[in-house]
């Protein structure tokens, strides 16, 4: 199995696993790799089924945070919560489970709990790269460029493997009067990681507040097949496709955003009702 992901063979790799686990049911580690090939899938549900199994076996911290990132990659939010809140209550500075919890609060929305969690990380530590990242990332999504902005250069200047940063601050130069350098942002970011989700929705949008509307559409469509668990690039397509009126694609998009994760995507639900209600 470890030979063939070498080779990127996953779908060897997986099945190579399966009669590992056949082998070795009690094999902790057996489980977790099994879990991280399927991930690699997309077959997150599967992937859960082996990390519970995992847990079952070996009760530990390690288990319970793969276990709880995997539900907030599937938007499942209460059940990640649950999982990053039980491993807090016995380790109160377990640094992966405080920012994990911080990713989670900002992708639910949750600024308050994001932000009494950060500033409490940057507190105690004012070099916190990794908290700095959320935290910037965090008052970009609240419409504050100029505190994302201070707290993104800082984080990326420390460590530029933070792609996420990378591609927020890019962000807020394409919302802002300068496209074309957060267009290079992004595009950089994309070089060091072609697969990144989330630089890909945000370069759709700048290519379409630049009029190239044929490249921000396979940009949305690259990000939504990366993931398809995220709904905001299924949402972007669906107002392209509304603003060229293209109508029945856009409920499509609007209709696949809204059954991407448990969320639901409320915007897309409204703009699905209010195209439906004209055809009616």
């Amino acid at each position: 199995a470890l030979a063939y992901l070498s080779l990127g063979k996953t779908n060897e790799a997986v099945e190579a696993l399966k009669e590992a686990v056949k082998l070795f049911p009690g094999d902790v580690q057996t489980h977790a790799a099994l879990g991280e090939a399927l991930i690699a899938q997309g077959k997150y549900k599967e992937a859960v089924v082996e990390f519970k199994d995992r847990l079952k076996l070996d009760n530990s911290v390690e288990g319970k945070l793969d276990l709880a990132r995997l539900y907030a990659k599937m938007r499942y939010g209460k059940e990640a919560m649950a999982l990053f809140d039980d491993v807090l209550k016995s380790e109160p500075k377990n640094g992966a489970a405080l920012m994990a919890k911080a990713d989670l609060q900002l992708t639910m929305g949750d600024y308050s709990g994001a932000d009494t969690l950060l500033s409490a990380a940057i507190k105690e530590d004012p070099n916190d790269s990794e908290a700095l990242s959320r935290y910037g990332i965090m008052h970009s999504r609240m419409g504050r460029p100029d505190k994302a902005i201070e707290a993104l250069d800082k984080a990326v200047s420390k460590d530029p493997t933070l792609l996420e940063a990378r591609a927020e601050l890019g962000f807020i130069y394409v919302r802002g009067s300068d496209v074309d350098r957060g267009i290079q942002m992004l595009a950089d970011v994309l070089t060091i990681e072609p697969r990144h989700a989330l630089a890909l929705h945000y370069l759709g949008v700048a290519y379409y507040l630049k009029g190239q509307e044929k490249n921000a559409e396979d940009s949305f469509k690259a990000s939504a097949a990366i993931d398809a668990t995220f709904p905001d690039p299924l949402f972007s397509l669906g107002e392209l496709y509304e603003h060229a009126g293209k109508i029945e694609e856009a409920k499509k998009a609007y209709k696949a955003a809204t059954e991407a994760n448990q969320s639901g995507h409320p915007e897309a639900k409204k703009a699905l009702a209010r195209l439906s209600a004209k055809g009616s």
